[in-house]
């Protein structure tokens, strides 16, 4: 069966992007828009303590205002990653958000096409829907969802007006054509929603990394993932990931990523680093992404076999499956240990692992590279 949190995918990943302050208050505030900036980069590299009292002032500022919960939401999010298990941070993190639904439907009760209540409610909807899909919690994420969309509709009509919009329909634009190439299941649903692009998709995308004022980083984020997961253009993921870490070099998740990517390019030796970084963190989740890369390292630079697959049974033994963050990456491992069977003379063994990698992989090249496989043999 597939995962709740692979199924709805599509559904959720499009409105994972960073809030957009379209209210003509703050657009015309070019104080606060300075603030939100210096309060985001501050966030996005780990700099929690330095980023609170930006916030503050953005809240003292614009006190009903639904920017401060959402800043404060996502705060949550990346001050504990990984989310996991905790149910306390998971709670904070929906209150946070429903308060932002709150605040943004005082704005549409007043105009219902107003961009910044439309704007803030297809957020906050969209980020509950990603919460409740990692919790495995359907009916909430797939209400979520539908929220969601109806406000990315009327979004999607002030594209010319904002550029941080570019970031959000260039997602959907990707992925309403993407996800049902690889999740058939979800076909027959797609008369719900309107036609996409994926050429045009990526291309939104690109102008949001480039012009967008507060959707920038997700932009980037979201444009490694298409380049890697499905496009596999890893040279074009390098130049993401590149980007995000020069910024915020105090980011784990960047430093996570740009290790992988920096792998998937031959390039082992400047990978280091960055692995050495990410294991500095001593969280499972973590924990079993290093073994994964230096069993890569193992395995496609050293040739060393024997000690690559330790690195790869370590990585899957260690019971620290995280959706959000290490589920590609496992698959990686299951996937090397396969071809490490494979040289032993051990069919059945690399199909076994070959298995697990498919229930765990959402990356385009490790799902073919396995089901090749399964279908020779």
């Amino acid at each position: 069966m597939i995962r709740l949190s692979q199924k709805y995918y599509f559904f959720v990943i499009i409105f994972s992007f960073l809030l957009s302050p379209v209210q003509a208050q703050i657009l015309q505030d070019n104080e606060v828009q300075q603030w939100i900036h210096e309060g985001l980069d501050k966030m996005y590299n780990f700099e929690f303590a330095e980023a609170n009292p930006i916030f503050e002032k953005i809240r003292q500022r614009y006190p009903q205002h639904p920017v401060y919960p959402m800043l404060k939401s996502l705060e949550t999010t990346w001050k504990n990653i990984p989310i996991g298990e905790n149910k306390n941070v998971i709670a904070t993190h929906r209150a946070y958000l429903n308060e932002v639904i709150k605040r943004a439907e005082v704005l549409l009760d007043k105009n219902d096409k107003d961009p910044e209540g439309v704007f803030f409610a297809m957020a906050a909807h969209g980020f509950l829907a990603l919460s409740h899909s990692e919790s495995d919690e359907m009916t909430s994420a797939v209400n979520e969802a539908r929220k969601t969309y109806g406000h990315l509709k009327d979004g999607m009509k002030m594209l010319n007006q904002y550029a941080d919009f570019y970031s959000p329909v260039g997602v959907y634009n990707y992925y309403v054509v993407k996800y049902p190439e690889t999740h058939p299941v979800v076909k027959p649903f797609m008369i719900f929603f309107a036609d996409g692009d994926k050429a045009l998709g990526l291309k939104q995308l690109e102008i949001g990394s480039q012009k967008g004022i507060f959707t920038k980083v997700e932009a980037l984020f979201f444009l490694l993932h298409i380049y890697i997961k499905h496009e596999y253009q890893a040279g074009k993921a390098l130049a993401c990931t590149q980007q995000l870490i020069t910024r915020y070099p105090n980011n784990i998740i960047f430093a996570m990523r740009h290790a992988e990517m920096l792998l998937a390019n031959g390039r082992y030796d400047e990978a280091e680093p960055f692995i050495t970084q990410v294991g500095q963190n001593k969280d499972k989740v973590f924990q079993s992404t290093v073994a994964v890369f230096n069993g890569i390292i193992q395995e496609k630079q050293t040739k060393n076999l024997p000690q690559a697959k330790i690195y790869y049974l370590k990585a899957t033994t260690m019971n620290a499956l995280n959706v959000r963050y290490n589920n590609d990456f496992l698959a990686m491992a299951y996937a090397g240990l396969a071809r490490i069977a494979i040289t032993e003379g051990k069919k059945d063994i690399a199909k076994a692992n070959y298995k697990k990698c498919l229930e765990l992989a959402e990356y385009d090249s490790t799902i073919a590279e396995a089901k090749n496989y399964m279908k020779k043999n």
